[in-house]
Parts: C-alpha cells; structure tokens; sequence
C-alpha cells in the first residue's frame, strides 16, 4: 500500500502590465455574394491595430518542499519577520 505524499509548491509570480498595439490578424473581413447564387465568397483583409492594456505573468520563483510552516510563509511574505 502507498502512504500519501504531500508536497507543497511554493510559486511567485511577477504580473506585468502594459499598453501593447494588438491586431493585425489576416482573417475574413466580410463577404460577397456570387451573382446568380446563394453563396458568397469571403474577403480577407487585417484587423486594425489597436492598443490594448496586456497581463502578462512571469514565474520568477518557483520551489517543492515536502514540508511548509504556513504561518512563517505568511509572516516573510508580508514582511512581518525577516527569514
């Protein structure tokens, strides 16, 4: 029989945020019909450009332990005590 394992990950993440210029996608744009019929063609074209506020994330520590004293994690990360 296998004991549970439990392991604790411990993750910090740096969350960036940033006005970016966002579009230009080569997509269907609109469509024409074909004379005589029901069908229509597509028109491609790009999207306009414009600028979006973008978040990003970035994992700048990251750690497995097997073992966590949850109270002191909660002291250092709110700069209660020092480690």
């Amino acid at each position: 029989m296998i004991k549970d394992a439990i392991r604790y990950r411990i993750q910090v993440q740096a969350v960036v945020e940033r006005v970016e210029k966002v579009g230009r996608q080569w997509t269907t744009i609109s469509e024409e019909p074909i004379d005589g019929s029901n069908k229509t063609t597509p028109i491609y074209g790009h999207t306009p450009e414009v600028e979006k506020t973008v978040q990003k994330e970035v994992t700048v520590f990251d750690q497995t332990v097997d073992s966590l004293d949850m109270a002191a994690l909660v002291l250092v990360v709110n700069g209660l005590q020092k480690p």
